[in-house]
């Protein structure tokens, strides 16, 4: 590996690395900061409605700024501009107390500014590391963003416990000013061959170009429409649990950053392990690991249940079961981002990566407001069990769909293009 791509990589890691520490300690605190002032559901739901809606709405346009635009610029940008935004907030939590409407916008343009840097970063792998490192470098920036999952909410929960909110924004600014210097000195043209020329079309042209190139692959579809019907279900743990956790259980916020953290390693290990293995996305790969997932979440929803009379007891047994959860998505997640890098031409990576991205977390403002208010009539017992066993239906119907079979093919035809000749 060269000198020069070892340095991308650790450049490209280190800023969003540190960029997503502050970002992951924000999102905590503001969450148990909203559940506190109000002890809503729906509110809190609402807070996390607003910063995924402009994935949705915002994605597709997203990736193709990324394809048609500088992307250094796009990436150290948005960074320079979330890090502004945070100090700016910070500076006003001095005069007075934040309100709702306050963390409802800032939330908003966090989200926009982080659609723009994700959806840049990710057209960009392919330029900044040639195609057999690219595994090597989701694998590396998936444990160490897995870290961080780690410790961001057992810093976070500290945190909140000694410090004032302002702490928090001062400490998320500093992250993504930090974040943009080192995304700065990235080489953004290491991988010439990536670079051919291509012709530019309107913007809107342009836009229904990356349709067109997803509506005619079958798998990109299939994937896309089962992980926008899983991702339903799944939103309803970033409701349920804290609410449980911290407003129905009565567990202390620093216990359950503790919980959150070692949740968090189980991205970690799976992380680890797919990266050692330098896994593919098989058909049967994605299968177990989502049935395991499936398992995972009805069995946490069932330790939340009464009868087992110790909070602190479930409250194990959910981080049992969300440690393994976590680890059989991240044993799919990791592959699928490498399926997408040698799956999708690169003029169109941008695109379809956001168009893809934007179908997949399309379902999940519709489904933070249904959960938020679900949490006010049901238990959490009745609804983290009823969606676990419906995302185990929508698994038995993916093993049994026609399409995912393409995988294979897909597999043994990038293996036939990489034995030299």
């Amino acid at each position: 590996m060269e000198i020069k791509e070892k340095r991308n990589i650790a450049l490209s890691v280190a800023g969003m690395s540190v960029s997503r520490l502050g970002s992951l300690i924000y999102t905590f605190a503001i969450g148990l900061y909203v559940l506190k002032l109000t002890g809503s559901g729906q509110s809190f739901g609402l807070t996390l409605m607003l910063g995924i809606l402009p994935r949705v709405l915002l994605g597709p346009f997203a990736g193709n700024f990324a394809d048609r635009m500088n992307k250094k610029i796009l990436i150290v940008g948005s960074d320079l501009f979330s890090g502004i935004l945070m100090i700016v907030l910070y500076m006003y939590t001095l005069k007075g107390d934040l309100t709702l409407p306050l963390i409802y916008g800032t939330t908003l343009l966090l989200s926009i500014s982080s659609v723009l840097l994700d959806n840049s970063f990710g057209a960009a792998q392919r330029d900044i590391v040639r195609i057999e490192s690219l595994t090597r470098l989701g694998s590396i920036r998936q444990s160490l963003e897995s870290i961080i999952n780690l410790a961001s909410p057992m810093i976070g929960g500290v945190i909140y416990a000694i410090f004032p909110i302002g702490a928090f924004l001062l400490i998320n600014g500093i992250s993504f000013l930090l974040s943009s210097v080192s995304e700065y000195f990235i080489d953004f043209n290491f991988n010439k061959a990536n670079k051919e020329a291509s012709v530019k079309q309107s913007f809107f042209r342009d836009m229904r170009s990356g349709f067109d190139y997803t509506r005619k692959d079958n798998l990109l579809i299939g994937i896309g429409l089962s992980a926008l019907m899983l991702n339903f279900f799944l939103s309803s743990l970033g409701i349920i649990i804290p609410l449980a956790i911290v407003e129905q259980m009565g567990i202390e916020e620093q216990l359950y950053g503790l919980s959150s953290s070692v949740i968090s390693l189980g991205a970690l290990f799976g992380a680890v392990i797919i990266g050692k293995r330098n896994s593919k996305l098989t058909r049967n790969l994605l299968i177990k690991a989502l049935t395991v997932e499936g398992l995972c979440f009805t069995l946490a929803g069932v330790a939340m249940h009464g009868f087992f009379g110790n909070s602190y007891f479930a409250l194990g047994l959910i981080t049992l079961f969300g440690f393994v959860m976590v680890a059989s998505i991240t044993f799919v997640n990791v592959p699928v981002g490498v399926f997408f890098q040698t799956r999708v031409d690169p003029e169109y990576l941008g695109r379809v990566s956001s168009i893809i991205g934007s179908v997949c977390l399309g379902i999940m403002p519709i489904a933070y407001l249904l959960f938020g208010f679900l949490s006010e009539h049901y238990s959490p017992f009745a609804i983290l069990t009823v969606s676990g066993s419906l995302n185990i239906v929508i698994v038995i119907i993916m093993a049994l769909s026609p399409v995912f079979k393409e995988l294979d093919t897909h597999i043994e035809l990038m293996e036939a293009v990489e034995e030299p000749a």
